[in-house]
């Protein structure tokens, strides 16, 4: 495996953890395998649009994956578009 996949896959799973740290809705003295939970973390995605924003539920569900799948993909090709032509 090339270097530049590497390194970019790290900071896409590290992209993901982080949204799943913040995303959660853990307290935040809570242990940190705790925090990182991305089940609850669409769950409260899609809470939020279906609440908010008042999308259909089925909606909501489909666009928090999308999000939490979509943000990683985006930084891996971003990140691997910059490091080869750097």
């Amino acid at each position: 495996m090339k270097k530049i996949n590497l390194l970019s896959g790290m900071v896409a799973v590290l992209v993901f953890f982080t949204l799943s740290w913040l995303c959660s809705g853990a307290p935040s003295n809570a242990p940190l395998f705790e925090a990182l939970n991305p089940i609850q973390a669409i769950s409260g995605v899609a809470f939020a649009l279906a609440f908010a924003a008042g999308l259909p539920v089925f909606a909501a569900i489909m666009l928090a994956i999308a999000l939490f799948t979509g943000l990683p993909i985006a930084v891996f090709l971003g990140v691997r578009h910059l490091l080869r032509h750097l």
